[in-house]
């Protein structure tokens, strides 16, 4: 969307309380979701910037940002940016500027200071996991069930396996339709359901002044904690090696949980192998069909957290065989 920079000094003064404005220079905040565009505003000589946010209606979590937003902030108490107003007709959303650094950013942050933000991460994860299902005041998208966790597979399936298998199609669809495959979906989807982010990774987590800060979360949907915490462990855009996960697990676990260790494990390898399926099979749809072929630079980083995930659960040993090196065909 070009935003036009009179409409928005008036929009600004209208709902914003910004006064007489001499000059708005918006620059494009790269990143955006599908759909989505997102400015920064600067406002001379207030000194002062925001994120305007314009979506489409194609999809429609944009249209459950706002109401969302008003649930983490004042039910939850999420750390999320302030919303500042919303313009319904223009679907113009004025947002607290968090700035640019994200977590993904602080990747190379010496391990003692990375901890803490990590730590303060999986904290403010929980106050949407401690959320068990139920009625709340604005519409999610469709919670995980078989089905979707069944839809994960087969988009694993559809955009990395029938490319770089050396299986035959037939022997491909054989695997998906297996007792093994149906069983781990239909185990997860029995299991009690609470509040998750669904895209909980390091680009999804803004950091300022020491704080941390969810972003990207229209998707919020009922799901299990476990998804979340693979999504961001396992995130393949930062290299955290086993030591450091398996203690943010055991943070996470000791701060936040009932359950016993070997339980909770159990219940994370299942989801971890879910949320690797379905990363793969985005970075195979992206790269290969959208042309966002940077997105295959991440397979080679995700395959082996697969292997690893999979061979730590005692899950799929079927898969275990086909994802062997000499089986795969990857460039």
């Amino acid at each position: 969307m070009n935003l036009d920079q009179d409409e928005l000094a008036n929009l600004a003064h209208n709902h914003l309380s910004v006064d007489a404005v001499d000059e708005i220079q918006t620059v494009a905040v790269t990143g955006g979701g599908s759909g989505r565009t997102f400015h920064r505003v600067h406002f001379r000589p207030q000194e002062k910037s925001l994120i305007v946010m314009h979506y489409d209606l194609d999809r429609p979590d944009n249209q459950r940002f706002v109401p969302v937003t008003h649930y983490l902030t004042e039910c939850l108490h999420v750390a999320v940016p302030q919303l500042y107003s919303f313009d319904v007709k223009r679907r113009l959303v004025w947002l607290e500027d968090l700035g640019k650094i994200d977590l993904w950013s602080q990747r190379l942050q010496p391990w003692p200071r990375l901890e803490v933000l990590y730590q303060k991460t999986l904290d403010e994860a929980w106050k949407l996991h401690q959320v068990p299902e139920g009625s709340i005041p604005c519409t999610l998208e469709p919670a995980f069930s078989a089905s979707l966790y069944r839809w994960e597979q087969g988009y694993f399936f559809e955009h990395f396996l029938s490319h770089h298998s050396r299986l035959e199609p037939d022997r491909l669809e054989e695997l998906f339709e297996s007792q093994p495959w149906r069983d781990l979906a239909e185990e997860l989807a029995a299991l009690p359901r609470h509040l998750v982010h669904r895209d909980f990774q390091s680009r999804n987590v803004m950091v300022r002044q020491g704080e941390i800060y969810l972003i990207d979360y229209q998707g919020l949907r009922w799901g299990r904690p476990e998804y979340d915490l693979a999504s961001m462990l396992l995130d393949p855009y930062v290299d955290l090696v086993p030591g450091q996960r398996e203690k943010l697990l055991r943070y996470y676990h000791q701060r936040h949980r009932e359950d016993s260790w070997e339980s909770f494990m159990d219940i994370y390898w299942k989801c971890a192998a879910q949320r690797l399926m379905q990363a793969l099979g985005a970075y195979g749809n992206l790269g290969r069909n959208l042309g966002k072929t940077e997105f295959l630079d991440s397979i080679p980083v995700a395959l082996p957290r697969l292997r690893t995930v999979l061979q730590e659960g005692n899950l799929l040993p079927e898969l275990q065989e086909a994802l062997q090196e000499k089986e795969l065909i990857i460039p």
